[in-house]
């Protein structure tokens, strides 16, 4: 997966979007296991038909079952009938059970999985039995290696396909991950333990041909100790693997602070210091695409990946969603924006004089020249149309403004198109191209009148990526 644009695949909803521009948009996939669990043959069809000899690598998600059951659970409902109208209601019992997805994924891992998810999380000492941790490591692997191949060899749709990986054919995942947990400064040492040895026994039993990437998950907290760190970068580097997925836990490029951000470069930089190692920030905004850019003197991340449907960064806990707002991308901040903040600024700074002007100094992408057409000041609407509803809040009851599904599908397939052209720049940027691209802005007069709060991200990644990869 060398120098790639990869997207996550999370739920069925998203499929469409990776046709989108087109099939050969992406380099890679990342599915997760729970959906590759609860529907094979659909992940199987979706890889065979919606892809074009895509490479993908299935997420075991092992790290879901070292946090609160709750994040794994869902709510019961019960049916409720109204004895005059028959009319049919759902109602919360209070009552949680685990969800299908994470059901089905269970029964593949086995224990210790088994007897623990759902009444409390795995802890370093549920595997402080090595055997224990070396069967489950043999089960998550023959999972990603077995479960959705054997379907996609079995269908129809493979008579028709042929896929590629390295110049050859081939059904399998591109690098299969063994059992990870995630890491803070409180537990890293156990938990460190526990994922260098599934590495090591992964390597052990890999098949030939077969590549075997660390998954790197770690705290912010992490991130900034550079001690901790470094111990923890010692100890994975030790190991000879084929490459790296690092998740840094909910860290937005855009609001990071340096400290952070030349961490998370030097964590690249130092787990691929001979520029040979392929290393994917697994969730990463333009700061980390446009470190990929072979003309840089150190060599970092050589992939990138996000979802279609959220942001470029995310939790390892997750949380629940928020309320839905139309944001546009604009381009030379390498930032989604509300939309209605967006109008207001690109009015304000002359860019709605007409379409050239619009297409010249914000977006000319094939979605936006669509939506525009002749008259961006009154067609940049299609970017924030929505409809109000009510919301129940403890203060009673607001109305909210949720963006129409025509509007979400109009600022991800813009989104989409102004990633293509991103991960396309990178692929061929100068150093001179680079630093030029992200002083646009300024030049511009964005400052001026969105203020150095929404500019100053910019900034400080030239600074960064000057003075760490040279």
């Amino acid at each position: 997966m060398s120098k790639n644009h990869s997207m996550m695949f999370s739920t069925f909803a998203e499929q469409r979007h990776f046709i989108y521009p087109s099939e050969n948009t992406y380099e890679g996939i990342f599915v997760n296991a729970n959906m590759a669990a609860h529907a094979p043959d659909g992940i199987a069809k979706f890889i065979q038909t919606k892809t074009l000899k895509q490479k993908y690598i299935i997420d075991p998600q092992t790290h879901a079952f070292q946090h609160n059951p709750k994040h794994i659970k869902t709510d019961v409902f019960e049916t409720l009938i109204d004895n005059e109208t028959g009319e049919k209601t759902k109602q919360k019992t209070g009552d949680q059970k685990l969800k299908q997805s994470i059901e089905k994924l269970i029964k593949q891992y086995g224990e210790p999985i088994v007897s623990v998810a759902g009444k409390r999380p795995v802890t370093p000492a549920t595997f402080s039995n090595d055997q224990i941790l070396k069967d489950f490591t043999g089960r998550c692997l023959k999972f990603q290696r077995n479960f959705v191949s054997s379907r996609m060899a079995e269908s129809e749709d493979s008579k028709y396909t042929s896929f590629e990986a390295e110049g050859e054919q081939s059904l399998s995942p591109y690098a299969l991950i063994p059992p990870y947990f995630y890491m803070q400064e409180t537990t890293y040492k156990d938990w460190l333990q526990v994922n260098i040895k599934s590495i090591k026994w992964a390597l052990q039993n890999k098949l030939n041909g077969e590549k075997i990437f660390a998954m790197l998950v770690l705290s912010q907290g992490i991130l900034t100790k550079q001690d901790i760190l470094q111990k923890v970068i010692e100890a994975y580097k030790e190991i000879a693997v084929d490459g790296y997925v690092v998740w840094i836990d909910d860290l937005a490029e855009f609001e990071a602070g340096s400290t952070e951000l030349k961490s998370l470069l030097g964590l690249a930089c130092d787990v691929n210091t001979k520029g040979e190692t392929e290393v994917i920030n697994l969730h990463g905004s333009f700061f980390s695409v446009i470190a990929t850019s072979e003309n840089w003197k150190k060599r970092s991340f050589t992939g990138v990946c996000h979802g279609p449907e959220f942001g470029e960064h995310r939790g390892v806990v997750p949380i629940g969603g928020g309320i839905p707002i139309a944001r546009y991308y604009i381009p030379s901040l390498h930032q989604r924006i509300r939309y209605r903040e967006a109008a207001d600024f690109l009015r304000e700074i002359g860019y709605f004089k007409s379409a050239e002007v619009f297409h010249e100094n914000v977006c000319n992408c094939p979605e936006c020249q669509n939506n525009i057409q002749d008259n961006p000041d009154e067609n940049f609407v299609l970017y924030g149309k929505s409809t109000p509803k009510k919301r129940k809040t403890k203060n009673g009851f607001v109305r909210i403004d949720y963006p129409t599904t025509e509007t979400k599908l109009r600022c991800l397939q813009h989104y989409l198109q102004r990633k293509n052209i991103e991960y396309t720049m990178a692929l061929g940027a100068s150093l001179q191209d680079i630093r030029k691209d992200l002083q646009r802005c300024f030049k511009e007069g964005y400052v001026d009148i969105l203020g150095s709060d929404a500019t100053e991200h910019l900034e400080l990644w030239e600074q960064v990526l000057f003075e760490t990869l040279g």
